[in-house]
C-alpha cells in the first residue's frame, strides 16, 4: 500500500501545481473560464485525496491482518512451547522411572521433535511480530499521505470558491484585476573601506634634541565609522635619526617605522647627531574592514553548532534510556513468558490429577479439591499467559523506540559534524575576508633650529725655568665623533699673573686685565715667562667658547 500512497501523494502534488498555473493565467483568460479552470483543479485534486484515503484504508486493514496474524503466531508458539515442555517432562519421567531404553529413546526423539516444532513456531511468531512493525510504518506513510492530499484538496475547494465569487463580481463590475505575489529581490552589498584620513601638524625643535611629531589619522570622516584604523607608517626618516614612543627608542627599518594607533600620543624624534637641516618625514594610515555579512554567517553559524551540540547531547541521553528500557522490556518479557510456561504445566498437571481421580472412582470430596486446584491453576495460567502477551507487546514497542531513538541519535551526530564544518568554514571566512585600504603619504615637516657644541679643550702640562719662557701647548676641536659642529673662533688664556710676558712665534701679545684672545692661527708657538725671580705655582685657563681647562706651570 506504500506504493499507492506515494502515488497519490505524487498526483496531488502535481494537480497543486496545475491549480497555482491555472490561478496564474487567470488574468489572461475570461473571469469565468479562469474560475472553472480552478475549480476543474480542486475538483481533481479531491478526487486524489478520495485515493489516498482508500489507500490508507487498506493500509489499515493490512495492519489489522497482521496484528491478527502476530497473535494467531503467538498461540502457536506457546501450544508448541507447551507441547515440548510437556515432551521434555514425560521423557524425564520415563528416565527417573528406569523404562526401557526403547522408550526412553523414543521418547528422547519426540521431545527433540517438540523443541523444534516449538523453536520454529517461536520464529514464525518473531516474523509475524516484524510484519505489524513495517505494517504499521506503512499505515502510519498512508495516513501522512491522505492528511497531506485532503489538505491540498480543501486549499484548492477555498480557491475555487473565491475564484468564482471574483468571476460573479467581474461579471457585474466590468473591472478584472489581478495582483502578482511579492517577489524577493536580494542585493549584495560588497564591503569596502576607505582610506584614513592623516592630518599632520609642521614640528620643530631644536639640533640634538627630541621633537615632537604631532599627527591625527581617523577612520570617520562624516561621522559614519567606516572600518577600523590598524597601523600608522612614518617614512623617510633621516639615517641617523632616533624615534620614540613614551621615551622607548622604537627600532627603524629602511628608514619608516609602523606605529599601533594607542602609540600616537607622545612621539618624538631626534634628528641625525649635530645636523641641523630640515626634513620631512612622510606619514601614511591604514584602515581595516570587514563585510558584516560574513561576521553575522559565523555568528550563525556558531550558534547552529551549539545548538546541534545540545540536541546530539539530549538524543544521546534518550537513546539510552530507551536501550536500557528495550532491554528492561526483554528480561520482563522473558520472566513472564517463563511464569506462564510454569503455570500452563502445573495446570496441565492439575487437570491430570482430576481426571485420574475420576478413573479411579476416587472419593467426591477429594475429586471436588482436585476440581478446585485445577480450576484455580487454569486461572492462573490464563492470566500468566496474557501478562506474556502484553510483556511481548512491551518489549516489542520498547525495542521500536529504542531503534527510533537510536537512529535519532546518529542523525544528531552527522548533524554536529556538518554544524562543525560549517562554523569552521565560517571562520575561514572571517579570517580571510578582512579588507584593507592605506592612505597616500602626507608630508610631515620637521624644523631643526641649529645649535653648536661647546669645543673640546685639550691641553698639555707645561714647564719651565724661572725667568725663562715656557712653551704653552693646547688646542681644541669641534668634531668629537667624525660630525663638524660649528667653526672654531678664538681662544682666550685667563688667569695669567701679573708681571708675565706671553708671545706668539716670538710677538709679545697685550695682556688685559690678565687675558689675552687667540686666533686659531695663532696657537702653533704660544710661550709664558712668568713674573721676574717668581718661581711659584699659579692657575692658568684657557678657554674656547665654554669649554676650560687648568694649566700648572713653575
Amino acid at each position: 500500500m506504500q506504493t499507492a500512497a506515494d502515488t497519490a501523494d505524487g498526483e496531488a502534488t502535481a494537480l497543486e501545481a496545475t491549480a497555482t498555473d491555472a490561478e496564474s493565467d487567470a488574468a489572461a483568460l475570461a473571469p469565468a473560464a479562469a474560475a472553472a479552470a480552478v475549480v476543474v483543479a480542486a475538483e481533481a485534486a479531491q478526487d486524489t485525496a478520495d485515493e489516498a484515503a482508500q489507500a490508507l484504508l487498506i493500509a489499515q486493514n493490512d495492519l489489522n491482518v497482521a496484528i491478527q496474524d502476530a497473535y494467531d503466531a503467538s498461540d502457536a508458539a506457546q501450544v508448541a512451547a507447551d507441547a515440548s515442555t510437556a515432551a521434555s517432562a514425560a521423557l524425564a519421567e520415563a528416565i527417573e522411572n528406569d523404562a526401557d531404553e526403547d522408550e526412553i529413546a523414543e521418547l528422547q526423539l519426540a521431545a527433540d521433535e517438540a523443541a523444534e516444532v516449538a523453536f520454529a513456531a517461536a520464529d514464525v511468531a518473531e516474523e509475524a511480530a516484524q510484519t505489524v512493525i513495517e505494517t504499521l510504518a506503512t499505515a502510519a506513510s498512508a495516513g501522512s499521505l491522505a492528511e497531506s492530499a485532503q489538505a491540498t484538496a480543501d486549499e484548492l475547494a477555498a480557491d475555487a470558491v473565491i475564484a468564482v465569487i471574483e468571476a460573479d463580481e467581474a461579471e457585474v463590475d466590468g473591472l478584472v484585476t489581478n495582483t502578482s505575489t511579492p517577489l524577493e529581490v536580494d542585493i549584495t552589498v560588497n564591503a569596502t573601506v576607505d582610506a584614513p584620513v592623516v592630518t599632520p601638524t609642521a614640528a620643530a625643535g631644536d639640533e640634538d634634541a627630541a621633537i615632537d611629531i604631532d599627527f591625527t589619522a581617523t577612520v570617520d570622516t562624516v561621522g559614519i565609522a567606516d572600518g577600523e584604523l590598524t597601523s600608522i607608517e612614518i617614512s623617510d626618516i633621516p639615517v641617523g635619526s632616533v624615534l620614540t614612543v613614551d621615551g622607548v627608542e622604537i627600532a627603524i627599518t629602511d628608514g619608516s617605522v609602523t606605529l599601533d594607533p594607542d602609540q600616537l600620543a607622545n612621539v618624538q624624534i631626534t634628528p641625525p647627531e649635530d645636523d641641523a637641516n630640515d626634513f620631512t618625514v612622510q606619514v601614511s594610515a591604514t584602515a581595516t574592514d570587514i563585510d558584516p555579512d560574513l561576521l553575522i554567517a559565523s555568528e550563525d553559524a556558531d550558534a547552529a553548532l551549539e545548538a546541534a551540540i545540545t540536541v546530539e547531547a539530549d538524543a544521546i541521553a534518550e537513546a539510552t534510556t530507551a536501550v536500557e528500557d528495550a532491554a528492561a522490556a526483554a528480561t520482563a518479557a522473558t520472566t513472564a513468558a517463563t511464569a506462564a510456561g510454569e503455570a500452563a504445566t502445573a495446570a496441565e498437571e492439575a487437570a491430570t490429577a482430576l481426571q485420574d481421580a475420576i478413573d479411579n472412582d476416587a472419593p467426591q470430596e477429594d475429586i471436588d479439591a482436585l476440581q478446585i486446584a485445577a480450576d484455580e491453576a487454569e486461572a492462573t495460567a490464563t492470566e500468566l499467559q496474557d501478562a506474556a502477551d502484553a510483556a511481548a507487546t512491551a518489549q516489542t514497542e520498547a525495542e521500536t523506540a529504542a531503534n527510533a531513538a537510536t537512529t535519532a541519535a546518529d542523525e544528531a551526530t552527522a548533524a554536529v559534524a556538518v554544524a562543525t564544518t560549517d562554523a569552521a568554514d565560517a571562520a575561514d571566512a572571517v579570517a580571510n575576508g578582512y579588507i584593507t585600504n592605506t592612505s597616500d603619504p602626507v608630508d610631515l615637516d620637521v624644523t631643526v633650529s641649529a645649535t653648536v657644541d661647546a669645543p673640546d679643550v685639550s691641553t698639555t702640562a707645561a714647564a719651565g725655568d724661572e725667568d725663562a719662557a715656557i712653551d704653552i701647548d693646547f688646542g681644541a676641536t669641534v668634531d668629537t665623533v667624525g660630525i663638524p659642529d660649528g667653526t672654531l673662533e678664538s681662544y682666550e688664556i685667563s688667569g695669567i699673573p701679573v708681571g708675565s710676558v706671553l708671545t706668539v712665534d716670538g710677538v709679545e701679545v697685550t695682556i688685559t686685565d690678565g687675558s689675552v684672545t687667540l686666533t686659531p692661527d695663532q696657537i702653533a708657538n704660544v710661550q709664558l715667562t712668568p713674573p721676574l725671580d717668581d718661581a711659584c705655582l699659579a692657575p692658568l685657563l684657557c678657554t674656547t667658547l665654554l669649554q676650560s681647562f687648568w694649566h700648572r706651570w713653575s
